[in-house]
């Protein structure tokens, strides 16, 4: 669940988000962000293909041209057609996380927020998801929380360290 903020305004491209009515907020939220949420969030009960392309149905694509581009993206992370068939809930952790990527990408967000993004993973589809990442943030902004050091100061071009939910200097 996404907490609404209660105080202050935030802007997007100069526009007062605090401004908007509830159904552009929600379109927003759909096509101009990208969630990687540390605990997954899929549909447990709907296969891994449906997770990956279920915001594009949502942004009113097509079934075919969405499962089309799902399965497309799905090859950068080294899915198969066997593996996107299975139901979430009989993924792994790691495969979980993944899918839980790529469905936080497929409609080229703005704006990728991403939440211990290899938690999950082992060392080579951590390096796998980085370099996507990496692609990714070239033409858009990815904002990354992390406790992994050394693929951080591999990856990022900024880093800032928090503590205790202040920034250090």
């Amino acid at each position: 669940m996404l907490d609404k903020y209660d105080e202050g305004e935030y802007f997007f491209f100069e526009e007062n988000v605090k401004k908007w009515k509830e159904k552009r907020i929600n379109k927003f939220r759909n096509k101009d962000i990208g969630i990687i949420f540390q605990k997954y969030n899929l549909l447990e009960n709907e296969t891994a293909l449906f997770n990956i392309y279920f915001p594009l149905l949502i942004a009113s694509e097509s079934e075919t041209k969405a499962k089309k581009k799902a399965c497309l993206l799905a090859k950068e992370l080294g899915f198969d057609k066997t593996l996107l068939s299975k139901k979430a809930r009989d993924l792994s952790g790691g495969e979980k996380q993944r899918i839980a990527i790529l469905r936080s990408i497929i409609n080229n967000p703005k704006l990728l927020l991403a939440d211990e993004p290899t938690g999950a993973l082992d060392k080579t589809n951590s390096i796998l998801v980085m370099d996507l990442l990496k692609k990714i943030s070239r033409d858009r902004l990815v904002i990354m929380v992390s406790h992994n050091l050394e693929l951080v100061k591999k990856y990022s071009d900024r880093i800032i360290n928090l503590k205790d939910g202040v920034m250090e200097r």
